[in-house]
């Protein structure tokens, strides 16, 4: 349902591709510009390439289906009143969902978040919800720093036990890990009388050319291991797992902020409203959750709950049977959210479940306005 918030949202999402877009544009362009001499590092980096167009390409997806869909639906419900579209739970009969905190408070019904069990589940649905993500971002952090705790131990390591040996440079490189480049050079080194070739990961090619005589520490058991003398770096597959550890943080923690600002807006949403009593008229199992039948002082409403659903997760015995009489609790999420403007909590029995609404509901359970 188009709504002053979403269009605000839309043109910020198009904006913003706009100027990841541009930002794309010129890091090519000065890169292209740049005159690269050897031992120069790349001037493009492919992560800033791909990851912006990728961003950008979401975005502007997300805005123009969305303008597109409510086009859509302005058609539909323009001419072919036997259907109704259903978008967000604004649509729902009796004005559910339209109650303002204040118009509850003034005797709307009793807070949702009054019942202790409703509580305890929520808080129950956060420990599933964000447990997962912040797993995630603690593992990879922990990892991170093991690692470069290893590697720093292992570079004190040579630095103690090694030989300072005079090298030569034979070639340089940036070496692309991931999120960047990272420099080497390949050395060459006489030890006993026999000639060793070695890369040293972290030296510049700018600062140390080929055919310049350079310091480097050799292990006396290994003469093909060397370091630089100064400022060591890892090797490219440590970078490599290392920058794959940062990203795998960004995603823990990027996942964890999107499932809390859900569980938020959920309890905002059970502080400011009150359960509504709905009829459960029949489950029947669809994929990975249920399809319900719902009915109302209005009519029928089907509804779609996810097994893992917010706050209860998976779905009631109660829910799984062919048909019943059981009355539930449902609670709309706030109209014209972003992250809840089509969903529903269900009180059962047995717990608390998410549903969906669908696209479109056929003349048969038509809402009424």
């Amino acid at each position: 349902m188009r709504t002053p918030a979403t269009d605000r949202t839309r043109v910020a999402a198009l904006t913003c591709a706009v100027v990841l877009l541009v930002v794309v544009a010129a890091h090519a362009f000065v890169g292209w510009a740049r005159h690269r001499g050897p031992g120069q590092p790349p001037a493009i980096n492919p992560t800033v390439v791909v990851l912006g167009l990728v961003t950008a390409l979401l975005l502007a997806g997300w805005a123009l289906v969305g303008r597109a869909r409510d086009r859509v639906t302005d058609r539909i419900r323009a001419h072919h009143p036997e259907r109704r579209v259903v978008l967000e739970t604004a649509d729902l009969p009796s004005g559910t969902g339209a109650e303002t905190g204040a118009e509850v408070a003034a005797g709307a019904g009793a807070a949702a978040w009054d019942d202790p069990l409703t509580a305890a589940a929520w808080r129950g649905a956060c420990r599933r919800r964000l447990v997962p993500p912040l797993v995630l971002a603690l593992a990879a952090l922990v990892l991170l720093l093991v690692t470069g705790l290893m590697s720093r131990m292992a570079s004190a390591e040579l630095h103690d036990r090694g030989v300072r040996t005079p090298a030569q440079v034979t070639a340089s490189g940036w070496t692309y890990t991931g999120l960047g480049h990272s420099p080497w050079v390949r050395v060459t080194h006489v030890e006993g009388g026999r000639t060793y070739a070695s890369v040293v990961h972290g030296v510049d090619p700018q600062v140390v050319p080929v055919g310049t005589q350079l310091t480097v520490v050799v292990d006396p058991d290994d003469p093909e291991t060397v370091g630089a003398v100064d400022d060591p770096a890892p090797s490219a597959v440590t970078q490599w797992w290392q920058n794959l550890l940062r990203l795998a943080l960004v995603v823990g923690l990027g996942w964890a902020g999107v499932a809390g600002a859900r569980m938020l807006a959920w309890r905002s949403a059970l502080r400011s409203g009150p359960w509504q009593p709905w009829r459960l008229l029949s489950a029947a199992p669809a994929g990975r959750g249920v399809v319900l039948a719902l009915q109302d002082r209005a009519g029928d409403v089907p509804v779609v709950a996810r097994s893992g659903g917010v706050p209860g997760g998976g779905v009631p015995a109660d829910l799984r049977g062919a048909a019943g009489t059981d009355e539930v609790g449902v609670l709309p999420g706030p109209r014209h959210h972003l992250l809840l403007g089509r969903r529903l909590l269900l009180a059962t029995s047995s717990g608390v479940v998410e549903a969906v609404l669908p696209r479109t509901v056929a003349e048969a359970s038509r809402l009424a306005r």
